[in-house]
């Protein structure tokens, strides 16, 4: 009896070995395919920001207007499409009515 309990003491003794060896060679394959993933995460974010600041500067047009001289407002206005001048037209004609009526 002294035998089988010292057996199983031993058993006792190697499974927690065992075990403490695994749970290492699994916490650093855990740790190392984290670092991996989240350096591939922030790869792919930076990729996905610089997609983005392209996109934009495909289709984004910054006009900037910094003149009230009136040629330089007439060479604007020709620029632009027919429905855009017949927006300024609506807006300077109830601006001309809101101007009279506070008069």
């Amino acid at each position: 009896m002294k035998e089988d309990l010292k057996t199983v003491l031993f058993m006792g003794l190697g499974a927690l070995a065992e075990t403490n060896e695994k749970m290492k060679d699994v916490k650093d394959s855990l740790y190392t395919r984290g670092k991996e993933l989240y350096e591939k995460g922030v790869i792919a974010n930076e990729e996905l920001k610089h997609n983005i600041n392209e996109a934009m500067k495909e289709r984004v047009t910054v006009v900037n207007v910094n003149s009230n001289k009136k040629e330089d407002i007439i060479d604007a206005i020709s620029n632009m499409s027919d429905e855009d001048k017949e927006e300024i037209l609506k807006s300077i004609k109830v601006n001309k009515k809101s101007n009279k009526e506070e008069k």
